[in-house]
């Protein structure tokens, strides 16, 4: 019998911003916010979704596309997309997704909305945080992640989607994946009550204008080692639209989740591909649990 060719697996860098506001007051912010993430010399997309499953062939101009979705929307229903420049048998080099919708006081459900990108893992990490700090000011959005992220090929679902979680089971740093952290639905729940809004100690935070006053000012300068020479604390840097946090190395992952921990979330193991044994591993790493114990 003939084997099937292996599942591919690929590391990128994750940047996902979520909000909670009608999309429809700030479609021109969220224009720039993707416009800005996908400003690459003649990137083109292949693929597209409307529904996270089905793929179709696109040939468009993605911009266009992109203003379509976004300008002459009413959002009075859920909208979704996702621009892929990979084929059905080959791995994405660039990805982007939308998901938005009207929140409002009558839905039961109020879990927020998002832009979300992958980007090459070999990008300078100075543009990613440039990228990243110049999108979360154009709409001051809730909160706002970025994370080396391991992915697998979009359209071998699901046998893509075990080997991905198996590749993040056996990788050795923190790498996180969509559905099991950005994409978690048990994350978007906790998002929705305001009380736990981390995962554990992302690369890039941004915590906007509504989360940024629990975290004491005073406590940040000092924990960033503001002042300090030759210090290899995390980056603290703050803005008239929130707080924004980098941390390039593990020992600034463990002095940012110091001061950051207090606003951690407690995610529930996704339904498919994780044993409770194998998430229980997995997101005590990911999460820096470990180290504190």
């Amino acid at each position: 019998m003939k084997k099937s060719p292996p599942i591919l697996t690929r590391e990128y860098f994750g940047l996902i911003f979520y909000f909670f506001d009608d999309p429809g007051q700030i479609r021109q912010q969220l224009l720039h916010a993707l416009m800005c993430l996908l400003d690459t010399p003649d990137l083109t997309f292949a693929r597209v979704s409307e529904d996270g499953e089905r793929y179709g062939r696109f040939g468009g101009d993605f911009r266009k596309y992109i203003s379509s979705v976004l300008l002459d929307s009413d959002f009075g229903r859920s909208h979704f997309f996702q621009l892929s420049d990979g084929s059905r048998t080959d791995l994405h080099t660039h990805l982007a997704e939308f998901s938005g919708r009207r929140i409002r006081e009558e839905f039961r459900s109020k879990t927020p909305n998002y832009v979300y990108v992958e980007l090459p893992i070999e990008y300078d990490p100075d543009l990613l945080w440039h990228l990243f700090v110049e999108v979360f000011r154009a709409e001051s959005f809730f909160l706002g992640l970025g994370n080396a992220v391991l992915t697998g090929q979009l359209e071998s679902h699901p046998r893509s989607g075990a080997e991905a979680a198996k590749a993040l089971r056996q990788s050795a740093g923190h790498q996180v994946g969509f559905w099991e952290i950005f994409g978690n639905l048990s994350y978007h729940q906790q998002l929705e009550t305001r009380q736990g809004i981390l995962y554990g100690p992302a690369q890039f935070i941004a915590l906007g204008s509504e989360l940024a006053p629990r975290i004491p000012f005073e406590d940040a300068l000092n924990a960033a080692g503001i002042g300090e020479q030759e210090n290899e604390h995390f980056s603290f840097f703050p803005d008239d639209c929130g707080y924004f946090f980098r941390a390039d190395t593990i020992e600034c992952r463990r002095r940012m989740w110091h001061l950051l921990h207090p606003l951690e979330a407690q995610i529930e193991r996704p339904w498919m591909y994780w044993k409770d044994d194998q998430w229980n591993e997995w997101y005590s790493r990911v999460s820096m649990k470990e180290q504190f114990r």
